[in-house]
């Protein structure tokens, strides 16, 4: 089995980040925005890859190979 270790980069602000909401509320909200995300394979080195907002709730990634 492969374990990934996944990190999320978004959007915060002063006003606006996990240490002022829940998880929940902080991803419902409507300034919430996944910036980047680097990826991890165990054994392997890490690969990331910025994303490229297309919709509110569609994002492409540009690149990413694992």
């Amino acid at each position: 089995m492969d374990i990934l270790a996944i990190d999320f980069e978004t959007y915060y602000a002063k006003d606006y980040g996990l240490n002022k909401l829940t998880t929940e509320e902080y991803i419902r909200d409507t300034k919430f925005e996944v910036i980047g995300v680097a990826v991890k394979k165990i054994g392997m080195a890490v690969r990331s890859t910025m994303l490229q907002r297309q919709s509110i709730m569609t994002l492409t990634v540009t690149t990413i190979n694992l």
